[in-house]
């Protein structure tokens, strides 16, 4: 083993985090360069969609209303965050307690609007004074913010367009997230000045990396996996979202995801759309070791064949399950469900399929963005 990787694992190796875990010092030059020097994967030519009538859409605000219940069971893993989405990340980092964080998404649009949030975090000591970046009256002050921060960067033009097209919807995303963070008494970057405090200090401290990053493309995530490596750090939570529901896993996803570095605490966090149910998804947290035995098996192509479908109760129902168990093992009566069923509603018939056109009671995301309803950049207006 060579000095470099052992220096590093010696600078940053810690034990597991918890609420009075201080933030991690500030990278060194040397640092900053393994975790901001890998390669990006290259744009898609094309967005995928769960079907075809949503290709070519973005994805700039979460739509899962009860990641709360994910709460408990990542609270405080540490080590390194990779996942994509955008506000989802900091909910996630601030409740792992992360130490560094790579912020991987294929769509260049959720990457430039992560740029806007790491200069809002810079300034905004406080969720409310971040909130109001992104306010509707904050429009102005934020472009300003983003000319300060990234001049010089080929990528602030789509930085500014971003932002400035869609500031309104992210403000009103992190508005009802604080509501249903508060309901269900579950501390987060929005209402709570620790989780705040965490993932601003991330940011500051030069840990939190956005990139682009196709799950099954061949750059982004080995580079980043490399990195990971150099600097000491095992993925202790890694964020899927729903991607999985897009596509049969291909070789280059089993080789990204194999190549993770990974201990017994590392785990994988995915959502399964349940919207015509329980008007959510369910919820699913796979430990990082199972997953790769899963996916060594090549009659393996989706997560159907591995997280048992646990039937909801009523409408309220949002289960959260565990899958610790390999190829062969015993399969828990329950699913390897989490939390109780809650009573309510009847579930409706389910139809026959659980997407419904987008921007409709029902779909698969909140209001995606279609290009063609995207406004020209702010300098060009």
């Amino acid at each position: 083993m060579t000095l470099f990787p052992v220096l590093f694992a010696c600078l940053l190796a810690a034990p597991p985090a918890g609420r009075d875990t201080p933030v991690p010092a500030p990278l060194t030059d040397a640092e900053r360069a393994v975790l901001n020097g890998t390669p990006e994967d290259a744009a898609p030519e094309k967005l995928g969609g769960v079907d075809e009538s949503q290709e070519g859409r973005h994805y700039l605000t979460g739509d899962e209303w009860n990641l709360h219940v994910l709460y408990p069971y990542v609270r405080d893993v540490g080590g390194g965050y990779l996942g994509v989405g955008t506000d989802q990340c900091y909910l996630l980092i601030g409740w792992a307690r992360s130490s560094l964080a790579w912020l991987t998404d294929y769509d260049p649009w959720v990457s430039d609007l992560h740029r806007a949030y790491l200069a809002f975090f810079e300034q905004a000591a406080t969720p409310a004074e971040l909130m109001e970046w992104f306010a509707p009256k904050g429009r102005a002050r934020g472009l300003a913010r983003l000319d300060e921060r990234w001049a010089g960067d080929p990528r602030l033009p789509a930085i500014r367009q971003v932002y400035g097209s869609f500031h309104e919807k992210v403000y009103w995303r992190l508005k009802r997230l604080a509501t249903e963070m508060r309901k269900a008494g579950v501390p987060s970057f929005v209402t709570d000045q620790a989780e705040y405090d965490h993932v601003r200090a991330l940011v500051t401290a030069g840990r939190v990396r956005p990139m682009l990053g196709n799950l099954l493309a061949d750059k982004g995530l080995k580079g980043a996996a490399e990195a990971a490596v150099k600097l000491g750090v095992s993925l202790r939570v890694v964020y899927l979202s729903n991607a999985e529901g897009y596509w049969s896993y291909p070789d280059q996803f089993r080789a990204n995801m194999t190549a993770l570095p990974s201990d017994e605490r590392s785990l994988v966090v995915r959502t399964i759309a349940s919207k015509w149910t329980n008007g959510d998804y369910r919820y699913n947290l796979q430990t990082l070791d199972s997953f790769k035995a899963w996916l060594a098996e090549k009659s393996i192509r989706s997560y159907k064949q591995i997280v048992p479908f646990i039937k909801l109760k009523s409408t309220l129902d949002v289960p959260v399950s565990r899958v610790d168990w390999k190829p062969g093992d015993k399969v828990p009566a329950n699913g390897g469900r989490l939390n109780a069923a809650v009573d309510g509603p009847p579930v409706p018939e389910k139809p026959s399929r659980e997407t419904t056109p987008p921007g409709t009671p029902g779909s698969t995301r909140t209001t995606p963005v279609d290009p063609s309803e995207v406004p020209a950049p702010a300098e060009a207006r």
